[in-house]
């Protein structure tokens, strides 16, 4: 890559930025191990086939960056709006990572991996969820309404709180006890 904005096959080690302007940046196969970004603005940047580890990302700006196969392991994300990222190719897997108040409304990520992540007061609105993994997942607080979760694993997953009633969940797996959790919407007691 020649511009000097564009980086490629780069490893970003313990960078701490805080209110600083990333905007129009291109990075493609690099990986960021234990960076923070704090109030960092990402606008127009494109992440492809990046992975960030052990990193933390809070009260970011994302508005149409774009990512693209994009990993986060053992990450922290506070306050990230990911309904702003651009709609063209948003593909990204979560796994051991804390999503604490972030928004991910009228998206289109389906097949995404949200694996063995703390899931705490975020919002799923009117997404395309289908085939999406949550297993072994923890969930305080936040609302799934109005998302398409055919054929979701929620396997090992706990304290999501879904009306079946206002979501479309055909073929979702889930463990015996958050089967019967979800009877509670219908208002049905069990024994």
């Amino acid at each position: 890559m020649n511009n000097l904005d564009d980086y490629q096959d780069q490893v970003f080690e313990g960078i701490k930025l805080e209110r600083e302007s990333l905007c129009g940046r291109k990075y493609y196969d690099c990986t960021f191990k234990r960076c923070s970004f704090v109030n960092v603005d990402f606008s127009q940047c494109s992440f492809e086939s990046c992975q960030f580890i052990s990193s933390s990302v809070v009260a970011s700006k994302m508005d149409n960056a774009r990512f693209l196969d994009v990993s986060f392991k053992d990450c922290k994300m506070v306050g990230i709006i990911f309904s702003v990222l651009s709609d063209f190719a948003v593909s990204f897997s979560l796994e051991q990572t804390v999503l604490l108040s972030c928004t991910f409304s009228d998206m289109r990520i389906a097949k995404t991996r949200f694996e063995s992540c703390q899931i705490n007061d975020c919002l799923f609105a009117n997404c395309d969820l289908r085939q999406s993994n949550f297993s072994a997942s923890s969930f305080q607080s936040g609302q799934i309404t109005n998302c398409d979760l055919r054929e979701c694993n929620f396997l090992g997953a706990e304290g999501f709180m879904i009306n079946p009633g206002e979501n479309k969940m055909r073929n979702a797996l889930f463990g015996v006890d958050n089967a019967i959790e979800l009877l509670r919407c219908y208002g049905l007691k069990y024994k």
